[in-house]
């Protein structure tokens, strides 16, 4: 079977709290680092003691990598000019911890970081 998130082939996989994905375990590990995990747990609870056992979950709002290079050309440049070449050129990047001059940068990974 393969993750329904990260395409990944696995043995072990769990549902998602976010969605109706089933998901692996490293996938899983994400999830529930997610600011709205623990909304997410109480939305399918709330739903479940309502009688709904198909609840679809609160949708999953992580940034596709094209949307996190988005965010950064929007903060650090004038123009998104530069947007097409850095999809390329920060494919290896760690947008975790990238070193932009002096300081490094944490690109948000859900939209509800967005400010």
């Amino acid at each position: 079977m393969k993750c329904q998130r990260c395409g990944n082939e696995v043995k072990e996989h769990t549902m998602s709290m976010f969605n109706t994905q089933s998901i692996c375990i490293p996938c899983k590990n994400i999830e529930k680092k997610h600011p709205k995990y623990k909304k997410a747990c109480e939305a399918e609870l709330e739903a479940i003691r309502g009688g709904d056992y198909n609840f679809p979950g609160i949708g999953w709002d992580a940034l596709t990598y094209e949307e996190r290079i988005a965010w950064f050309v929007s903060k650090y440049y004038e123009s998104g000019m530069e947007y097409q070449s850095l999809l390329v050129t920060m494919k290896d990047e760690d947008l975790d911890n990238f070193k932009w001059y002096d300081e490094v940068i944490k690109f948000p990974k859900y939209k509800c970081e967005i400010q």
